[in-house]
């Protein structure tokens, strides 16, 4: 789930629908956290009070639905998009309550569930713009690509193409089998993410022959 907030007035505050359709009763913790990706597409989430969410605690009985009301409360006048995540956590039962639980090896295993939606605070006209922000040959003949978000929005790649310029002007696709790892990701407004991916023959040979002098883009439908 994405859900998105302005930074003032209407759509500051958000709704969210609890909805228990077990047998048994849970009860859940709900907590907003800031979110960074790293370079490597590794996330990270540190806790914030930019947001109020009410209630953060509930209990459910089975076939009970609730409300979550999440208000953002931070910056009204934010210079780009900020990205969170509303991590929705089932808590233990006191074990004189109904558990679910797996007998396995003569042990008892619960299994506590989590849901994850995405979170963006977004001010008005936030567009993204992704970049190439650097090139490198590697020593086993892949190249290193860091791609740069300049825009003051998040954009998911699909579709990419990445195009190689050789020195003497010739322009060289990136075969799209090279690309798969590039469907799909999420590069945050203002962040970075690197990629490897499998390199023609022509652009390997010009870069060993002109280290530095091939200029690559890219383009997103």
């Amino acid at each position: 789930m994405i859900v998105s907030f302005a930074p003032r007035g209407n759509g500051t505050t958000q709704d969210f629908v609890l909805d228990n359709n077990g047998k048994d009763r849970i009860a859940v913790q709900i907590e907003a956290l800031h979110r960074y990706i790293g370079l490597d597409g590794r996330e990270t989430r540190t806790p914030t009070d930019e947001f109020n969410v009410y209630p953060q605690q509930v209990s459910l009985q089975p076939n009970e639905k609730r409300e979550i009301s999440v208000t953002w409360t931070g910056n009204h006048e934010p210079d780009r998009e900020l990205a969170y995540r509303l991590v929705m956590t089932e808590l233990p039962i006191h074990p004189n309550t109904t558990e679910r639980r797996e007998k396995k090896g003569g042990a008892n295993i619960t299994f506590l569930m989590q849901y994850v939606a995405s979170l963006y605070v977004t001010p008005p006209g936030a567009l993204p713009q992704i970049e190439v922000e650097s090139f490198k040959l590697l020593p086993d003949g892949q190249g290193e690509l860091i791609f740069k978000n300049a825009g003051t929005a998040h954009r998911v790649i699909k579709d990419p193409r990445v195009i190689f310029r050789l020195p003497s002007g010739k322009k060289i696709d990136a075969p799209q089998a090279s690309l798969q790892d590039l469907e799909g990701e999420n590069v945050l407004a203002q962040e970075e993410r690197r990629f490897n991916l499998a390199l023609p023959s022509a652009v390997v040979k010009a870069e060993k022959a002109r280290p530095n002098s091939i200029v690559v883009s890219i383009e997103l439908k």
